[in-house]
Parts: C-alpha cells; structure tokens; sequence
C-alpha cells in the first residue's frame, strides 16, 4: 500500500504548481498535496504571514479546513511552537499526519467526524495548548465561516486575544456580532480577514 506522501506524489502532477514552504527552518521544503485541497498560492502565503508577524508572536496554531496544511506548516517553519490541522477529509487528514511525522514538527492532525465540520468543532476533544493563531480556508462554495467561528468560540480553545485568518472568495460578504475585523485584502479571487474577538463582549 502506498504511502499518504506517495499518493500525494501523485496527486501533485494534477496541480498548476507545487507548493514550497517560503521561509524558515523548513524554507523551500515541498508541501504534498492531495486533491481536492487547494493550498493558497506562495504570494498569498507571504502577505498573511508578513502581516501577522506584524500584529503578534504565532505560537500555537490552529490549521481548520488544513487541506495540505500548508499555512500551518508555514507558521511551525517560522517558529510556530505548535499546531492542530482539522479537516473533515481522511485522506487529507492523513496526508497531513505523514507530512508532520516526516518533517517531526510538533503537531496533531484531527478529523472531523461529522459530515459538516462547522458543526464539529466544539466537539474536538483534545489536550492542546490555547491557541492563538487561527487559520479558517473553507471551500469558496460554502459560505458557513460565522458557523464555523461561533463553534471555535464557544469550545474555548482559543485565547482571548486570537488572531483568526480567514480565506474566502472575494464576493463572499463576511459578518459576525462577536468579531471585528481589523485588516482586509485581497489575492486575486480571494479576499483574506483578519479577525479579533471583540473585547466588550
């Protein structure tokens, strides 16, 4: 039986490029992917990490919707200490669970078990340290992201002063009471926010 990097080797003549770590510890190092993850592009990749290295220290990591996990293996190369990927994909999931074992990064890779992960998250029982850098990269096509917030919210797994990036296409008109946008771009089809939980809450 081949491998979960094999298939992903496979996998990866299926995509326009391969993704590469862009700096750090892991610089250059090649993501394997596994359709139908699509990892952000490179360019993409830099623009949030180059803007949250200016907001905040990224310790601990939460990849949701990890796909190839490629942002949280971004943060663990950039000195991230820790980081839990979620997906609802098996495969995927265990695509990533052979990266992280590969690269012997500090890291756990969880299923969702439900058929809907916005549904699930609060349900993921796991001893993880609080986490204070949130990646959200749900498929363009579902536009469940205050579903998905409101459960990462209330299993408190996050601390107070989180960062949460989230990916979704630029048409996709974002809105939640409990949190606030502090910055906004845009990469092509996408439109990435950076959100804070609102302190008068």
């Amino acid at each position: 039986m081949k491998s979960a990097n094999a298939l992903a080797e496979v996998h990866l003549t299926l995509n326009m490029s391969v993704p590469k770590i862009n700096r750090g510890k892991f610089k250059m190092k090649t993501i394997p992917v596994l359709n139908p993850a699509r990892p952000p592009l490179s360019s993409t990749r830099v623009m949030i990490f180059d803007t949250l290295e200016h907001m905040h220290e990224i310790k601990n990591v939460a990849d949701i919707c990890c796909g190839s996990g490629s942002m949280g293996l971004e943060a663990i190369s950039r000195g991230a200490e820790f980081c839990i990927f979620i997906d609802n994909n098996i495969p995927i999931i265990r695509n990533v669970c052979s990266t992280i074992k590969e690269w012997g990064v500090n890291a756990t890779g969880l299923v969702s078990n439900a058929e809907k992960i916005d549904k699930n998250i609060v349900k993921v029982k796991v001893n993880v340290p609080k986490i204070d850098t949130v990646f959200i990269d749900l498929p363009f096509k579902n536009e469940k992201t205050n579903s998905v917030l409101e459960s990462i919210k209330n299993s408190e797994m996050c601390s107070n002063d989180c960062v949460y990036v989230i990916r979704s296409h630029k048409k996709h008109d974002f809105n939640h009471e409990s949190f606030e946008a502090v910055k906004e771009k845009r990469k092509g089809i996408s439109k990435i926010i950076i959100l804070k939980l609102k302190q008068d809450l």
